[in-house]
């Protein structure tokens, strides 16, 4: 087997290529076929030395070996973003914005692509799951791609060592593209037309058919430009879509990149000791709407509802007893309590400090229940009050039933709407009025 690349590692007397951890990679990519595995990894060397030269034989690729060019664009546009969350099955997402950058060279967009697959490729569930690949395609009758790049793709796909589970392609809800849509499903074969997801609409539509998929809606871009038209066509007859809601996230994973791998230089086991993206599972502690929403924390709080009133009932000492048992309950089901680090990666609590947040979050949902019972309770007083003044002012109106209370007698004088519209009528003659008040008076009289 011709394998220059390989056999070059080998005369550098390379670890890297022997390392356990970067063969398994290949071997899940191929579900464990070991020739294909083994091909597979001589076509990922092979690439990473043309593009980057023979250092990368030796260790993983890194941010420095990106060109000036490529930082650049990476950093100010973001064409391929690694998103901060998983899916609903625990594996990573990459967002491809086809739209943007379409200028710039084939070997920055080659470079671009292998070294976010490769660092995407260290997470273990992703190696076994696979990687969802999320394509915004609605420019692509602007920004035509010529044969090289078509081939630089297909290069990267063949040898990167990951494989994908899931790719899902946002195009516009127009003829063209849904010709574009038919010509796609029938030439990609029937292995991968299985794992192909092809939504036609405007960008909020193709949300909420992702959000079907288990993907998160924060993520994604939402709208499109509003500089253009209403119909959010640009003038150039494409579609500019606002991602600014991805760009930020975008750019603080680039700023963790490269802690991480400053940190990866002085001690080779850093990155075993965080977590670059957490799991649907664990808690995350912290203020903020993305940890208000994260799935583990949500499970945290329906588990603190649940015991909120043994806890409130509880002594101190059972109290933190009640705390360690919440802290197992989270961990018996896969999830952890991770802390954000400044730098953008995540690090898990001990036992003792999970506990005091813990307690920490069954006292602030404590005041929170008390607050929300008080405020129910004032807003129930209200409402009395307000029944209370209505019924008041229906008693003494002129629509409904009167009753008075006579000084003398004490006995009930009860007017009914007919007496008190006949009070108002100028057509009833006096007498008429005051026999028909006596003979209401007569008949409260007999039922007392």
């Amino acid at each position: 087997v011709h394998k220059p690349a390989y056999d070059e590692a080998e005369a550098l007397g390379s670890e890297y290529i022997h390392d356990r951890t970067f063969r398994v990679k290949f071997v899940r990519a191929e579900r464990y076929h070991a020739e294909k595995a083994a091909v597979r990894m001589v076509k990922f060397l092979e690439l990473c030395r043309d593009l980057y030269g023979s250092e990368t034989l030796l260790r993983p690729i890194q941010w420095t070996d990106l060109s000036p060019n490529a930082v650049s664009i990476m950093v100010k546009e973001g064409p391929l973003q690694v998103l901060p969350v998983r899916d609903s099955v625990g594996r990573r997402i990459i967002l491809m914005l086809k739209d943007i950058g379409p200028s710039y060279p084939v070997i920055d967009r080659q470079r671009m692509s292998l070294y976010l697959w490769q660092t995407v490729s260290d997470d273990e569930m992703t190696q076994k799951l696979g990687l969802v690949f999320v394509v915004y395609v609605y420019n692509c009758l602007v920004n035509v791609h010529d044969e090289e790049d078509k081939r630089s793709i297909d290069r990267i796909t063949q040898c990167i060592p990951l494989r994908n589970a899931s790719v899902h392609l946002c195009m516009p809800d127009t003829p063209i593209y849904h010709a574009i849509k038919a010509t796609n499903q029938l030439l990609m074969g029937r292995e991968n037309r299985s794992r192909n997801r092809l939504h036609c609409g405007s960008p909020t539509e193709c949300l909420y058919s992702l959000k079907a998929f288990g993907l998160p809606s924060d993520y994604f871009p939402t709208s499109v430009d509003n500089e253009n038209g209403t119909d959010g066509t640009s003038r150039n007859g494409g579609y500019n879509y606002n991602h600014k809601n991805t760009m930020k996230n975008h750019r603080k994973w680039c700023k963790m990149r490269k802690s991480i791998e400053q940190q990866i230089r002085l001690d080779a086991n850093f990155q075993n000791s965080i977590v670059e993206c957490p799991f649907r599972e664990d808690f995350l502690v912290g203020k903020g709407a993305p940890n208000m929403k994260n799935p583990g924390n949500v499970a945290l709080r329906k588990l603190l509802k649940e015991r909120l009133e043994r806890f409130d009932a509880a002594p101190r000492a059972q109290k933190s007893v009640l705390a360690s048992e919440v802290v197992d309950i989270v961990r018996l089901g896969g999830g952890r309590f991770l802390k954000e680090d400044p730098n953008g990666w995540y690090v898990e609590l001990d036992e003792e400090s999970a506990r005091r947040k813990v307690s920490t979050a069954f006292r602030d949902a404590s005041r929170s229940m008390k607050e929300m019972n008080a405020r129910n309770k004032k807003e129930q007083k209200t409402q009395t009050q307000e029944e209370e003044q209505q019924h008041e002012a229906s008693v003494h109106g002129i629509d409904g039933p009167a009753v008075t209370v006579s000084s003398s007698s004490g006995i009930q004088t009860l007017n009914s709407d007919t007496s008190n519209f006949l009070a108002l009528s100028d057509s009833v003659s006096p007498f008429k009025r005051r026999k028909l008040l006596n003979d209401d008076e007569d008949c409260v009289k007999r039922m007392f």
